[in-house]
């Protein structure tokens, strides 16, 4: 049973679920040569430096409809063999909870407070669980919480309090993971924001960086922002937390300018398993390649 999907033998590729990269082969019907799987089902070969590979593992049932030309419907049990099997290293809740204070010192809570006044952005920060790190001297630490409420971990940025922009000198970014010397090979990344699904699942934003979701979410609080924390990330692994929600929830992707037809290409690759609509609103030329919808709306 197993044998009646295999890799496709064609020379077409698609972006990889993990790495992004167009060089990820889909399992396809023996018979139809159709892809009648889920997306993420395949092989990247790019083996060293990627080697993700989701394959059908076990008992796979086909109940033939009788009807004319009805497809034929497929359960199946699968398990999934990532990149050296690592389980996901959390983070420790004490380290977590510690961060979560010395606002004052925090560079990008500074900036926020004075755009929008404490009352507006307190409840922001807190649902977002933004971290103060003594790295940068009050970098931010943006906590990556899954829908599980485990916390994954996160980037630690620089920021400027009084522009509200990054500080890209010496390149000021580094990560949790780094910073307390955990192996990196167990970080599973989800989107920033993921664990606020469970309170408002019917209207979805996704932007790209970390700091555009807080903004929204503190002028438009009706929508749960979330952020893939680069344009790279948008991707199946990433959202696959969203294909629970996407029948019926409101799904839009909003990437900064320049990255609408990379966006709307995952969009399209990924639309059997979760619907997303992309917006092409920045794509104006008017706007500056590179400014994000925090900045112009």
């Amino acid at each position: 049973m197993m044998n009646l999907f295999i890799l496709d033998p064609t020379s077409k590729k698609y972006n990889c679920p993990q790495c992004n990269r167009k060089r990820f082969v889909r399992y396809v019907h023996k018979e139809t040569k159709k892809h009648e799987l889920p997306y993420n089902f395949g092989r990247c070969d790019r083996e060293n430096s990627c080697g993700y590979f989701k394959k059908v593992s076990k008992e796979i049932v086909i109940d033939y409809k009788k009807d004319n030309n009805i497809k034929p419907s497929i359960s199946y049990v699968i398990e999934n063999e990532i990149r050296m099997n690592k389980k996901p290293i959390y983070i420790e809740p004490d380290i977590f909870k510690s961060s979560l204070s010395y606002y004052e010192n925090n560079e990008l809570v500074k900036y926020l407070y004075n755009k929008y006044g404490t009352k507006n952005v307190g409840p922001v920060i807190n649902s977002y669980n933004v971290g103060t790190s003594n790295k940068y001297n009050g970098g931010v630490v943006f906590w990556q919480v899954c829908k599980e409420g485990l916390v994954r971990g996160g980037p630690i940025i620089a920021y400027d309090h009084k522009t509200g922009m990054r500080l890209k000198t010496n390149w000021a970014v580094s990560s949790v993971h780094s910073e307390l010397n955990l192996d990196t090979s167990g970080y599973s990344r989800c989107l920033f924001g993921e664990h606020l699904l469970a309170y408002n699942p019917k209207r979805i934003g996704i932007v790209e960086s970390e700091k555009t979701a807080i903004i929204k979410s503190i002028e438009i609080p009706s929508v749960t922002w979330l952020a893939t924390s680069s344009k790279h990330n948008f991707k199946y692994e990433l959202l696959s937390s969203l294909k629970h929600l996407s029948q019926k929830a409101k799904i839009i992707a909003y990437p900064d300018k320049g990255g609408y037809e990379k966006w709307n290409n995952v969009a399209n690759e990924i639309r059997g398993d979760i619907q997303i609509t992309v917006s092409d609103v920045l794509e104006k030329d008017e706007y500056e390649d590179g400014c994000d919808i925090a900045d112009v709306i």
